[in-house]
Parts: structure tokens; C-alpha cells; sequence
């Protein structure tokens, strides 16, 4: 068996999209965590989510996955992101956002752990007094 566990933490700084996009580990080994406005998101059913769709009043309420970014064929840049509410909610459980504008407050906050894995993998108790 395989176990992750988390060795390092890391929260990228104030919202600089150069920033997020070089300093995203797109492997195997990293969890990353973003903070996103999802209101919006509610009735959202596919394509790119556009900065211009946002509300003017925008907070981070819910944590997503992005897991890596494309360009659409009209050149708009986006991120990949994973939801947790179900294949069923916009293209089959992910969304497409906008990319270096902050949209729905995806780029400003966000944080990563750095993984590492064992070939060893101990159960703990339900207490977890033996996990180490």
C-alpha cells in the first residue's frame, strides 16, 4: 500500500498572477487548495466563467482544486478547477475560470502541500493515540 503525508505547507503571496502561475507544481505529489467566490458558480453549466460575469461584491466562500490551466479557442486564458458538488454540476464536476484577472477571487488564495509517499502504510486507531 501507499500512503501520502504532508511535509510542507505553502501559501503564495498576495494576488500576483505571474507569481501563481510559475509557482504552481503541477505533479503527483501536491494538494493545492483554492479559496473562490462560489455563489456565482451555483448555475454554472460550462464554458469559461469571464471575470466580467463576477459580482462587483466578491468573496472567497468555498475551496476548490485547480489542477492546471488551458487557453479556450477564443485565446481566453483559464484555470482548471475541481469542485466538490458532483459530476453533475457544471462540466461534469469541474469549471473553467478566467486566468490573471483574479476572477471570483481564485488567484488570491491559495495554498499547496508538498507530499511525500511510503510504501508503508500503518491503520491507525480510531483515536489516532498509535498514527505517528
Amino acid at each position: 500500500m501507499i500512503s501520502f503525508t504532508s511535509t510542507s505547507i505553502m501559501l503564495l503571496p498576495e494576488y500576483n498572477p505571474l507569481f501563481f502561475l510559475c509557482a504552481f507544481p503541477l505533479s503527483s505529489s501536491f494538494v493545492n487548495r483554492c479559496g473562490v467566490n462560489a455563489v456565482p458558480l451555483l448555475n454554472y453549466t460550462g464554458g469559461v466563467f469571464l471575470h466580467s460575469e463576477q459580482p462587483a461584491f466578491n468573496m472567497v466562500d468555498h475551496e476548490v482544486a485547480v489542477v492546471g490551466w488551458g487557453v479556450d479557442s477564443n485565446g481566453v486564458k483559464y484555470w482548471d478547477m475541481r469542485n466538490s458538488w458532483g459530476e453533475y454540476w457544471g462540466e461534469s464536476g469541474w469549471a473553467r475560470i478566467e486566468r490573471g484577472l483574479d476572477t471570483l477571487k481564485l488567484e488570491s488564495s491559495c495554498d499547496w502541500a508538498v507530499g511525500s509517499y511510503s510504501k508503508t502504510n500503518k491503520p491507525c486507531d480510531e483515536g489516532g493515540e498509535n498514527c505517528q
